[in-house]
């Protein structure tokens, strides 16, 4: 599943460019600086995205620049940069730019420069940064329990724009969302926004790794261990190389591109000030 949500930043030029600042009600969270002094503009914005991002400026033409390492992306509706995840588009009988960053992920962070076709030339400076949605099993990553105890984890979703479409928890490489014959109960929020794992008598066959796997996310894991005994910890360590190597293989196995083109989950955008 392809969860597409645009950001689009919209500014109208005039030639005095004698104003400082000017409100923009986009999307009733966006704002302008302008610096008549130096003709460069900065824009600053809060809000989110996932593939595929936009940036749009109101003029008559203009070029996208990458500042981090001054690569001309665009020039008009030409695409300059070789990463085709990039381009721009123009409406017609508009003075709408726009360009837009497809499968959005963690290097495209950074400076962006938009050069306006003005006389002289006039730049705006984006900053954008790019978070990861991400679960989070709540307390520690390792838990020690005795046989006949209950465990019980939790496992909310941070950092989304959306709401996810499943959660899943895996014991080691195994789905157990129904494994209702094995005494594992699974109770999850309709907006798949958290989940609870329960457990109400452990067995040591329950000891090893549990995931909670939430689509377009971040996995988050658990070390659990069922023993008997006074010493958990001096049990545990000759138990963690093998269940290290598990919780490895089974994120590994996650984390595997699961979308035509590059998608690493699901990510969120904001601008703030450079």
């Amino acid at each position: 599943m392809d969860a597409v949500q645009q950001l689009a930043v919209k500014n109208s030029i005039t030639k005095s460019h004698q104003r400082h600042r000017k409100n923009a009600n986009l999307h009733g969270r966006k704002w302008v600086e302008y610096r008549s002094s130096s003709k460069n503009w900065q824009l600053v914005q809060k809000l989110f995205c996932g593939p595929p991002a936009t940036i749009t400026i109101t003029i008559t033409y203009v070029s996208w620049i990458r500042k981090k390492d001054y690569h001309l992306l665009t020039v008009g509706l030409t695409t300059y940069s070789s990463d085709e995840r990039f381009s721009a588009t123009h409406l017609k009988h508009s003075e709408d730019w726009t360009l837009q960053i497809k499968f959005v992920q963690l290097r495209d962070a950074g400076v962006y420069e938009c050069q306006v076709s003005t006389h002289p030339p006039t730049s705006i400076f984006l900053h954008l940064s790019v978070v990861e949605a991400r679960a989070e099993i709540t307390g520690p990553p390792i838990r020690y329990l005795t046989p006949g105890s209950t465990l019980r984890l939790q496992c909310r979703v941070v950092q989304n724009t959306e709401a996810s479409e499943y959660i899943f928890w895996y014991h080691d490489n195994r789905m157990i969302n129904y494994d209702i014959d094995r005494g594992i109960n699974v109770s999850t929020e309709p907006d798949f926004q958290s989940s609870e794992l329960t457990i109400q008598r452990t067995r040591r066959e329950h000891s090893g790794n549990f995931t909670c796997v939430a689509s377009n996310t971040q996995p988050a894991s658990v070390l659990v261990h069922i023993f008997k005994g006074d010493n958990p910890a001096a049990m545990y360590h000759g138990h963690v190389g093998g269940s290290t190597k598990t919780m490895q293989s089974q994120l590994h196995m996650i984390m595997i591109i699961i979308a035509s083109g590059y998608r690493i989950f699901h990510t969120s955008v904001y601008m703030k000030i450079v």
